[in-house]
């Protein structure tokens, strides 16, 4: 019997995780409503896979152009099951195609659409479910999904800004990187067995360049290996609440990247929470997708301190003083947006802002990083340069007394 771990609030709105064995989804969903309690997100328990280690979910422009196929179908008349089937037969995507004909089965046999897609939580996130799920109550399914489609593409941009910011000082170090082991493997070899045949005194640069080759030379396939099983041991180790709390905890407080993450989070978080609230989420609700989409332990950490602030009784306003999570800039605007009750409308706003400094940021990334990856390169091609000439230049002298 598969297993479950599930998100759900008691009668007086707090919040509880756990594991139940159920036969599904929606058997499990059936005994917590029997404990008086309201599911919030139920998720399959993922025993340890290959696939676990290379994630293979849809990409997320494929989600985009099926929320706006379903928005436009909807919006015409089309029935779900029917525009379901129609998005089968052209999608290019296997995994997206096996789950929607899954969904169109689920339907078919007398489930909701939201009910069907929490079967498939690896592919629809809980915000997904949520916004459908209230679509269909107020039967504007097609205006349910056309905000997932705008959430989506927002939340693309991020990410391809983030990507963009990344870029430039991955592909400078992986060519230093791939230098070095060029220099490790043929050109210091070929200058070491030079020396050698004079029978020379070789400075301590050259000696540090011989010792490094050799080294690399020796260990060669075990240095391979160790960094193979690097990468598994590290993302086995984020599985762990502590180390992947150092992590994220490191990641806020690098130099230049801190900022932007930070930026990143809010941006998304914002948007998110917004797109709930507008959507008719309950507050408590909107929070825990919205935590959902911050990807950092620490940030995770402090929006549980907000969640239990307001279940405490504290308003929205208090309990985001409390909890830390916001600059005072935005304080101020939650203040104003919870006399106005306008508060999807702030978010709005502060993910628009974020977005613009993660923007901002990306296009001045050359001129903050370039000169540290010169500076590193400099220090390179000058060890080498005296490594290899200084040697020479000895041995010129000595030739020509």
């Amino acid at each position: 019997m598969p297993s479950f771990n599930y998100i759900c609030r008691d009668s007086q709105g707090r919040a509880h995780k756990g594991q139940v064995d159920a036969q599904n989804k929606d058997a499990a969903a059936k005994w917590l409503t029997e404990q008086s309690l309201t599911p919030v997100s139920i998720e399959t328990q993922q025993n340890w896979q290959w696939q676990n280690w290379f994630g293979r979910g849809p990409k997320i422009e494929e989600l985009i152009l099926l929320s706006d196929q379903l928005s436009r179908l909807s919006s015409s008349g089309v029935s779900i099951i029917n525009a379901l089937q129609i998005i089968i037969q052209n999608t290019q995507s296997s995994l997206l195609k096996n789950t929607l004909e899954k969904v169109v089965y689920d339907i078919g046999s007398g489930h909701t659409l939201s009910t069907a897609l929490r079967q498939h939580p690896q592919i629809f996130n809980s915000l997904f479910i949520a916004i459908i799920d209230l679509g269909e109550q107020t039967g504007k399914i097609h205006y349910a999904f056309a905000q997932i489609s705008d959430y989506l593409k927002q939340d693309l941009v991020t990410r391809r800004r983030l990507r963009v910011a990344l870029r430039y000082p991955i592909i400078v170090i992986s060519a230093v990187l791939f230098a070095v082991i060029v220099i490790n493997i043929f050109v210091v070899p070929a200058f070491r067995d030079f020396f050698q045949s004079f029978d020379a005194v070789l400075p301590l640069p050259t000696k540090m360049l011989i010792a490094s080759s050799d080294f690399f030379m020796q260990n060669r396939f075990l240095l391979l290996m160790l960094t193979i099983a690097s990468v598994f041991v590290v993302r086995k180790a984020l599985q762990y609440p502590s180390f992947a709390m150092k992590t994220a905890k490191c990641m806020l407080e690098l130099p230049w990247l801190g900022k932007f993450v930070k930026n990143t989070i809010t941006a998304r978080f914002s948007r998110c929470f917004a797109v709930a609230i507008e959507s008719g989420v309950p507050l408590l609700v909107s929070l825990d997708i919205a935590q959902g989409v911050v990807g950092n332990r620490i940030y995770a950490k402090k929006m549980n301190v907000l969640k239990q602030s307001i279940q405490h009784g504290e308003s929205f306003l208090q309990a985001a003083r409390t909890s830390g999570l916001f600059e005072p800039i935005v304080l101020q605007m939650i203040s104003v947006a919870e006399k106005t009750g306008e508060l999807d409308k702030v978010f709005f706003e502060l993910a628009n802002y974020y977005d613009s400094e993660c923007q901002y940021a990306v296009d001045n990334i050359g001129g903050i990083i370039e000169p540290i990856l010169i500076l590193i390169v400099s220090v390179m091609v000058l060890i080498l340069a005296l490594g290899v000439f200084l040697p020479m230049w000895d041995m010129t002298t000595v030739a020509f007394r």
